[in-house]
């Protein structure tokens, strides 16, 4: 009788070599069948007869992994890149054992040295992207995302990956893209037809978001996110009552889905029902408290049936919402509370559009009143604007450097800081100057006629700009009325404009900025414009804006009224339904034409 050991001696090297073979393909069936007890076992008996076999040891990681064994699994695979350092599986295994333990720099250098070994290996060139994305180097994700594009153009995850990060970085033309391929592949499931959806929204392809996300629900029916997302299009679409029906249909399957409740709101305003949407907001923040978009909208929903005090309020959750673009960070001096401001500094940073810096930098007027002395930084493009307006302000754009100050606040956190409770606390009078126009600027004024300046179009990024927009057709009947040369104020681009303009009509080659286009507009007899910074900019200077307003309109704007304690120069033509501009032009038309002839008499 032998021992285990004087055999295991004997045993030729042709003959351990099948043994191994025999052990491994037995263990890889047992691994396929996710036997891996079992697995476990043949493998561990393997080592005994071949401990520094690198296949065994890697076999043996991939088990315990299964197994959720990572502490294990992780020396496994550490012995099999040691054994043998050239098979680059070995330290894609390892780089990904590490990753699902968060060690993400010991990840990449092992899915490095997997690509130095094999440069085509697809999978640890995405799994380094993916270790590069969690450690927060997003440059390198994309960079690695697009190097696993390279190799392999339809790769499912890649293309889902890097359309999503296109979407963060707001290059939607380009996600959706990406993710039209990812969707044509078949692992697609319905997140990747909504987030293909998301991108059309963004890209205002409201009709292509609504055939997306339809197919994402068709593919999980009943999902709370991708019905929200039909109700988003469906709003868009102005299809209202549709809309409320997605949100609903969430709601009584998720009764504490506070971001339904909040969204049902938001719908609910824009078909005019003011009552129903504040509940739907009071339903949502009472689910929770903390979801800033639903405190948000309360306060605008405050703000346009009058209620300042409590609108204002509300609106300063914004700055708690982590997808708030204008939040600054690395202000050094602390938030203005809004108390005696004498004989100090404050910094004042704009916040989302033109118009609403137009608008709010009238408070820094008050500050200054209040003994305090303003330093403001705003866009470029109105920065000139706003320094030739008013030298007490230091006005700085973002590129240049911040001094020190006493204290720093939004700027549109002023009227809550400055206790605005009612339009009592406000002046409807002009606070912007227009410089003169220059002797080779003012060639494009036709004499003996009345000169109007139209804006039929707001920016197609801005979120509402869906119901704010006039089709440039609709403008037609106003070229009927004789006497009137039309001017395009609208310098954004757009392929469609109004047949109303002709060959002088077009202003943009003398535009550089909002200094230049308020000179302008101040040298027009009139303006009429849609709902964008062209209004403010017309009544911060003062000069006679019609303006037109969806039926539910901005806040600012509130309900019913034909004035605007903002501007006293401005005039508010409504919706008097909602998506009416038929009847808005009608009566513009016909004032117009009553206008002109007052300029005449």
């Amino acid at each position: 009788m032998t021992d285990d050991s004087s055999t295991k001696s004997d045993i030729s090297h042709e003959d351990l070599d099948a043994i191994v073979e025999a052990g491994l393909q037995a263990g890889a069936e047992a691994v396929q069948a996710e036997q891996f007890d079992l697995a476990l076992q043949l493998y561990e008996k393997l080592l005994t007869t071949d401990s520094h076999n690198a296949e065994i040891h890697n076999n043996l990681g991939v088990v315990l992994s299964a197994k959720g064994d990572t502490g294990r699994a992780e020396k496994f695979f550490k012995s099999a890149s040691k054994i043998d350092s050239s098979v680059g599986i070995y330290h894609r295994n390892l780089g990904s054992i590490l990753s699902d333990q968060k060690r993400y720099s010991r990840a990449i250098r092992e899915f490095q040295s997997a690509l130095k070994l094999d440069p085509g290996d697809v999978e640890s060139s995405f799994r380094l992207a993916v270790a590069f994305g969690a450690k927060g180097n997003l440059a390198a994700y994309e960079k690695q995302l697009r190097s696993v594009l390279n190799t392999q153009p339809d790769h499912f995850e890649a293309n889902s990956g890097l359309g999503l990060f296109l979407i963060t970085a707001q290059k939607f033309e380009e996600a959706a893209e990406v993710l039209r391929i990812a969707c044509a592949s078949p692992n697609a499931i319905g997140a990747t037809f909504a987030n293909l959806g998301n991108a059309y929204i963004l890209l205002d392809q409201i009709d292509q978001a609504k055939l997306t996300f339809e197919q994402a629900v068709k593919l999980e029916p009943g999902n709370p996110d991708f019905l929200m997302g039909l109700a988003t299009v469906e709003r868009n679409l102005g299809n209202l009552d549709s809309a409320i029906s997605f949100c609903t249909q969430v709601t009584s399957s998720q009764p504490e889905n506070a971001a339904a409740r909040n969204l049902r709101g938001t719908i609910q305003r824009e078909q005019g029902d003011f009552e129903a949407a504040l509940e739907s907001f009071e339903q949502a923040l009472a689910i929770d408290n903390d979801l800033s978009t639903a405190k948000v909208n309360r306060g605008l929903l405050h703000l346009l049936s009058g209620n300042w005090e409590a609108g204002f309020s509300d609106l300063e959750a914004r700055l708690k919402d982590p997808n708030y673009p204008s939040v600054r960070e690395g202000i050094k001096c602390p938030r203005w509370d809004g108390s005696n401001i004498q004989d100090r500094t404050i910094f004042l940073y704009a916040e989302q559009g033109y118009g609403d810096t137009i608008q709010n930098i009238r408070f820094a007027n008050s500050v200054i009143e209040a003994g305090g002395k303003v330093v403001v930084q705003v866009q470029p493009e109105l920065a000139g604007l706003l320094a030739g307006s008013n030298e007490a302000i230091s006005v700085l754009t973002p590129a240049d450097k911040v001094p020190e100050t006493d204290v720093f606040a939004p700027l549109l956190s002023l009227p809550y800081l400055l206790d605005v409770k009612s339009e009592d606390n406000i002046s409807a009078e002009p606070y912007l100057c227009a410089r003169p126009l220059k002797k080779d600027e003012s060639e494009w004024l036709e004499s003996g006629k009345i000169n109007v300046g139209i804006n039929w179009a707001g920016a197609v990024a801005h979120k509402e700009d869906f119901k704010r927009s006039i089709d440039p057709s609709f403008l037609t009947p106003l070229g009927k009325i004789s006497g009137v040369q039309y001017f395009n104020l609208h310098f954004g681009d757009s392929k469609v404009h109004p047949k109303i303009f002709n060959e002088r009509s077009n202003l943009r080659h003398l535009i550089g900025d909002f200094s230049d286009s308020a000179a302008i507009i101040d040298n027009l007899d009139l303006v009429i414009s849609v709902d964008t910074a062209t209004v403010h900019l017309a009544g911060a200077l003062g000069k006679t804006c019609w303006a037109l307003i969806p039926f539910v309109s901005d806040w600012r704007w509130a309900t019913e009224r034909v004035d605007t304690p903002w501007y006293e120069s401005v005039r508010l033509y409504r919706q008097p339904k909602l998506n009416d501009w038929g009847s808005v032009i009608e009566t513009i038309t016909r004032e117009l034409s009553d206008f002109v002839e007052a300029k005449d008499g």
